[in-house]
């Protein structure tokens, strides 16, 4: 609901972003006003700007009516969104009226109840209004019913000569509806391009910032109409100030220069912040650096954040057989520091375009991908990344929650005492079967990622030429259909690059150590460094090319 908005002392950091939506009132009174497009990341705070809007237009100005709707996402049928939206336009239109906020939350109040309320207040629009969009739901006619009730507001003007400004949350929402005889109807959402493009409606758009981007501006023209604002997280400072008004709420005693790590690991998150600090108070009142470390731990692998962000994974990727492979290729994601080609990440993971492209698609949906033109990337949000990381070390490594804690918070006291952000080199984990020619699909994953680092093309074709000569020597001559497969990491950084392999062999056909390998033999003249270790379950080799700055392409 619209007045479950946060208490001004702890809306911080968005004024400059209200005071320019409030103007809207102004505009929409001369009839210049324009529909707007509320973009931003997930928790971001759009959702709570727009309830601050709401409430400023409400208690702050008469020039026109505010209307604040959010799309429910357990509707799914024309016929609940319709009535639903008409019910809850006219018990708010009455109460900006009245100043009866009692009447914003009657939400148990019928269709015949609302109409005999509207003849009580003289409200004769209502009731026209009411009875005409009772008429056309006795036709069945599910576009006309949806059209009917989202033209509302419009008719309410042309009426009593009062504006509208209309703000619709989980706008994405409205296009899985469907009709009265469940046909298809998921089109229905684009009559929206017709109401707002009215000046004395005007409509602020809000939800997930992939969809609508999609459903504005590539499935219609909607976006033309639109003027589009972008919200980004606020600034650090800012962010301080949040994480200080929330400890204060909750009576919780913090070093503020404790905090400062966290403010840059959730990069203005107003979201991360408040849970955050709401979880923290079950912890007690005053706090140590362990105890806030220990907490985002247990967030980012247990709690509300791993919990928002697997809940998002799991309901867009239904087919199971594709979440191990979308969760290796997010990890892979991970590390980079550039954006990905598609085509290389088929190659890489050795699945088809077609169940790529579901993935790609599937993590455009859940907001956690950028796609540019031709290539994609993970979205800048660090939260996500150790999300990710963490889920990977437990499910695809297997490590236990005490090594996936270690590897997670290595960097904490560089980032405590510091308030430094540690880059540390990218990563690249395949698995590759134990088959013939297996070091194919090897040097093609090599190349992909060296090229990616701007390593230089002749350094690239030394290491494929090592990698060759290394698979020569540890493939036995005869083996059985169930070897086990191959493991590589590939670690380039700013100085060297190291490739780890991991065979499924206790024993390798001709590599007993690194001091047996000829002098003379490929490997040895173009990697710098050979080591062996012996695992579980076969043999780990580690090769390390050192990089001169000439090596590097400057391509």
């Amino acid at each position: 609901m619209p007045f479950s908005a946060l208490l001004e002392k702890d809306f911080i950091g968005r004024n400059h972003e209200l005071e320019s939506l409030y103007d809207i009132h102004s505009e929409v009174k001369r009839g210049i006003a324009t529909s707007i497009f509320l973009s931003g990341q997930r928790g971001i705070g759009k959702t709570e700007l727009l309830k601050q809007l709401f409430q400023l237009l409400y208690w702050k100005q008469h020039e026109a009516v505010p209307f604040f709707y959010t799309v429910n996402p357990a509707f799914a049928s024309v016929y609940d969104f319709s009535m639903d939206y008409l019910n809850k336009f006219i018990r708010q239109w009455l109460s900006f009226q009245k100043k009866d906020v009692s009447l914003i939350h009657a939400n148990g109040l019928s269709t015949e109840n609302l109409m005999h309320l509207a003849e009580k207040s003289d409200a004769h629009w209502a009731v026209d209004i009411i009875g005409n969009f009772l008429q056309v739901k006795t036709s069945a006619d599910a576009a006309k019913l949806f059209f009917s009730a989202i033209n509302t507001p419009y008719h309410s003007y042309l009426t009593t000569g009062m504006p509208v400004i209309v703000i619709i949350d989980n706008f994405q929402k409205t296009k899985e509806f469907y009709g009265p005889h469940s046909e298809n109807n998921n089109n229905l959402w684009m009559l929206f391009e017709e109401v707002i493009k009215y000046r004395q409606a005007p409509h602020i758009l809000t939800g997930s910032q992939t969809e609508l981007q999609e459903m504005f501006f590539e499935k219609t023209s909607i976006g033309e109409s639109l003027e589009f604002i972008n919200l980004s997280g606020i600034d650090k400072s800012t962010s301080l100030k949040l994480f200080t008004s929330f400890c204060n709420s909750y009576g919780i005693a913090v070093d503020r220069e404790l905090l400062s790590p966290f403010a840059d690991l959730f990069n203005g998150n107003p979201f991360y912040i408040k849970n955050f600090i709401q979880t923290l108070r079950k912890e007690g009142k005053n706090l140590s650096a362990d105890d806030l470390w220990n907490v985002y731990f247990n967030e980012i692998t247990i709690g509300k954040f791993y919990t928002c962000w697997i809940s998002q994974l799991r309901k867009h990727i239904p087919r199971l057989e594709l979440r191990k492979v979308s969760l290796e290729i997010l990890y892979h994601l991970c590390s980079r520091k550039t954006s990905t080609a598609p085509s290389n990440l088929a190659n890489m993971f050795l699945i088809s375009i077609n169940d790529l492209n579901d993935i790609v698609n599937i993590f455009q949906t859940a907001g956690i991908i950028e796609m540019n033109f031709s290539s994609l990337k993970l979205t800048e949000d660090t939260i996500l990344t150790n999300v990710i990381k963490g889920l990977y070390n437990k499910e695809i490594l297997g490590n236990p929650a005490d090594k996936i804690k270690e590897a997670l918070l290595k960097e904490r006291h560089i980032a405590a005492d510091t308030h430094v952000k540690t880059v540390e080199p990218p990563l690249f984990e395949i698995t590759i079967p134990n088959i013939p020619r297996a070091e194919l699909i090897a040097l093609n994953s090599l190349e992909q990622i060296a090229k990616s680092q701007n390593i230089s093309p002749e350094t690239i074709g030394q290491l494929q030429v090592a990698l060759v000569d290394l698979f020569t020597n540890i493939m036995p001559q005869e083996k059985s259909s169930d070897d086990g497969n191959f493991y590589l990491k590939f670690k380039p950084d700013k100085d060297k690059f190291t490739i780890e392999i991991k065979t499924p062999y206790k024993e390798l056909a001709s590599l007993s150590s690194p001091d047996a390998i000829p002098e003379n033999q490929l490997i040895k003249r173009y990697i710098d460094d050979i080591k062996l270790e012996e695992t579980k379950s076969g043999i780990k080799i580690i090769l390390t090319k050192e990089l001169k700055k000439d090596t590097v392409s400057s391509t």
